[in-house]
């Protein structure tokens, strides 16, 4: 797996060194869907729609518009922001949901990710923290 060289095609560098997610907003899709010709759509071509579908599916996965692919992620404005610095083809790993099953430390799913270990176990924190208030709200009402 090669690795691009920082600061090319928009990404940026971190402080420590990592790659940042390069972020495409609604503006610049629109501009550049009028200056690209569109790749038709077949229709049909079935798409899975629950694990059991896509578990034995080609890899690296296909399906970028998956809430757990880890190539790119889909504000809720409209904005694409692209994660891995790496073609799609190159990817070591494309779904979250095949990192889950294996067991893995915090450094492993960083490198996959592209964070530092602290980062990942502080997302780990602030989401069980997340949790626990949810629960807490739920045994009062």
């Amino acid at each position: 797996m090669q690795m691009r060289k920082a600061g090319s095609e928009g990404f940026r560098v971190a402080r420590i060194g990592l790659l940042m997610k390069k972020t495409l907003n609604l503006k610049q899709l629109k501009r550049q869907r009028k200056t690209e010709e569109s790749i038709p759509y077949t229709e049909n071509i079935q798409r899975p729609r629950t694990r059991g579908d896509c578990i034995d599916g080609a890899r690296p996965c296909p399906w970028v518009s998956c809430k757990y692919h880890l190539y790119l992620d889909v504000s809720t404005a409209g904005s694409i922001s692209i994660n891995s610095p790496v073609p799609l083809e190159e990817m070591a790993e494309t779904c979250a949901l095949d990192m889950a099953k294996r067991v893995q430390s915090f450094s492993e799913i960083g490198r996959v990710l592209g964070m530092s270990k602290q980062a990942v176990e502080r997302i780990q924190f602030y989401a069980l923290q997340k949790l626990s208030h949810q629960v807490k709200r739920k045994d009062y009402d």
